[in-house]
């Protein structure tokens, strides 16, 4: 499994859903620059950036950081932390809005505010690219799952796709613009706002009338782990699987005969960012399986759990269908945040 199966990518209902909550902060977008740095605003998006691992979006913040001087995160360490918490839960963590309190306390509420609104910008713009790079290199190379939906992916890749090449050509006049530049910097996060205006609107008055179906159905809204690279673990294929252990862990495997059912599962993480097991329903398909409470878990069907959060692992579980590997350690872990059920 490539390293391309951890993006995140988003289905009708979570980018329906996502737009209304990006929308309403876009009026904070456009204030950020008067209450943030250059610096601050880069150190907000270049690190969700890196966590979700969009291909436009890493070679595009190599040129905005040069352009806003960012050299390390010694005195944007408050935005950085909250940034990261924000990526990993795709703005869900409890610990998030302990940073959010944090930097409300040091540099005033709208500052807290504009890091919110450019942590959105940014999450709106990596979902973009990983959505129509999953199209691109994954759909259209027939690598397919049971709960894709073709008609939303061309739908989605005919809107967007024009921004897509526009995200690239920026990449290209970015080379050109000067180092340590405060003001061409803020001026270019201006104009990253009004695209994702323009191009967010239609989505956000869909998302409007999607909430109500989310909230009485409770169908999951959160983005999807990309299919580039997606290859599924054959169901007797148990000593394959085992080959890619890591030393000290265990591989059990929870059979799901259909994607809409529930695993029993419930995921959270500890202070070091793992994903835990904070309770096995009784009665429910994990309970045959080595899972304990308190374990930890690295990987689901090849997939990963680095750096990921408890409700990306519910989101793994959701999509999957058949046999599913799981591998993980015996532990007695402290829970943090307690987020994620499958």
């Amino acid at each position: 499994m490539s390293s391309d199966s951890s993006k995140k990518q988003w289905t009708f209902m979570s980018c329906s859903v996502d737009a209304v909550r990006i929308l309403i902060r876009v009026p904070m977008m456009f204030a950020s620059p008067l209450f943030l740095s250059a610096r601050e605003i880069e150190a907000v998006q270049e690190t969700i950036s890196g966590v979700n691992k969009a291909s436009i979006s890493r070679f595009y913040h190599q040129e905005m950081t040069r352009i806003s001087g960012l050299d390390g995160i010694a005195g944007v360490e408050a935005v950085s932390g909250y940034a990261r918490s924000f990526a990993l839960s795709d703005g869900t963590s409890t610990s998030m809005w302990a940073v959010f309190d944090e930097i409300a306390t040091g540099k005033g509420n709208m500052a807290a505010k504009s890091v919110e609104a450019m942590a959105y910008q940014q999450y709106w713009q990596d979902l973009v690219s990983n959505t129509i790079g999953t199209f691109l290199r994954g759909t259209l190379k027939g690598q397919s799952r049971a709960e894709q939906n073709i008609v939303f992916e061309i739908l989605f890749f005919l809107y967007y796709f024009p921004l897509y090449v526009l995200m690239v050509l920026g990449l290209m006049i970015l080379k050109v613009f000067p180092s340590n530049n405060e003001s061409l910097f803020k001026f270019v996060t201006l104009i990253e706002t009004v695209f994702l205006t323009i191009f967010t609107l239609p989505f956000g008055i869909l998302g409007l009338l999607m909430l109500p179906i989310a909230m009485m159905t409770k169908i999951s809204s959160s983005p999807l782990p990309s299919r580039q690279g997606y290859e599924e673990i054959p169901e007797t294929d148990e000593e394959e699987a085992g080959k890619r252990q890591l030393p000290g862990t265990y591989l059990t495997f929870i059979t799901k005969p259909k994607q809409d059912m529930k695993v029993g599962l419930r995921f959270g993480s500890n202070t070091s960012g793992e994903v835990v097991v904070t309770n096995i329903k009784q009665g429910s398909l994990a309970e045959s399986s080595e899972l304990l409470v308190g374990d930890l878990v690295f990987n689901i069907n090849g997939t990963t759990l680095e750096g990921q959060s408890p409700r990306y692992a519910a989101s793994l579980l959701l999509g999957s269908v058949g046999k599913i590997s799981m591998e993980g350690t015996h532990a007695d872990a402290s829970i943090v945040d307690d987020e994620g059920t499958v």
